[in-house]
């Protein structure tokens, strides 16, 4: 039970948040603390995905233009999951740059709530489908979990944190990550969205790093 739960979790995180933010019933932050927060040893990045797409979006049909995706079928795929987890999700149209939501997320992280700037970023993005790249939805966002207004206008403004977010692509661009969900667990990878069955020889080897406290290990 407690394998298939991890697998809930990561699925949710993984899976419909192309690896950006953490949306859980058990967070990243929350998984780190209490499991792994005296060792050091379990890390996640922010990775790149589409990085080209411009402040006003893109319609799916031409995000995937040329690479042979049935959208429907896609996302009626996402909507079964999404059901299967009881988990709230919109009929996605469009992507959008989520850039500056990388950047502000950094921030908020500083403060020791990002947990609920996953969720709220998650759910403008993949439920009421609110175009996260224009800075005015993101200090909305902000303002919604009682952040500072102006210092998250600074944050944005200033590009306090692109370093960070800069020094996360490039670490997944050297580890030649090209997709995601992207699992890492003592140098093997699992690439993909795959079934429970799957990944848990994965989770029993990170469990068991956990327990050698030798390797290091990441999810990207």
């Amino acid at each position: 039970m407690f394998f298939k739960n991890l697998f809930k979790f990561l699925t949710i995180h993984l899976i419909l948040t192309s690896g950006l933010f953490h949306l859980l019933p058990l967070s990243f932050e929350t998984f780190n603390r209490l499991l792994l927060q005296e060792h050091n040893k379990f890390n996640t990045w922010i990775y790149p995905l589409h990085p080209e797409t411009p402040e006003e979006g893109l319609i799916l049909e031409q995000l995937f233009a040329g690479h042979n995706i049935d959208i429907g079928k896609a996302g009626e795929r996402l909507q079964q999951v999404a059901r299967k987890l009881n988990l709230p999700l919109g009929e996605r149209k469009k992507t959008f740059n989520s850039r500056l939501a990388q950047e502000l997320r950094k921030w908020v992280e500083s403060k020791g709530i990002g947990d609920q700037f996953h969720r709220a970023v998650f759910n403008a993005y993949f439920v009421e489908r609110i175009n996260i790249g224009k800075v005015d939805e993101l200090i909305r966002l902000s303002k919604s979990i009682a952040l500072p207004e102006e210092e998250a206008k600074e944050v944005l403004k200033s590009r306090r944190y692109k370093g960070e977010v800069d020094s996360d692509w490039n670490y997944c661009y050297a580890q030649d990550v090209t997709a995601v969900p992207n699992f890492a667990i003592d140098y093997q990878k699992a690439v993909g969205f795959q079934p429970y069955e799957a990944l848990k020889p994965l989770f029993r080897k990170l469990f068991g790093l956990i327990q050698k406290l030798s390797q290091p290990f990441f999810i990207i």
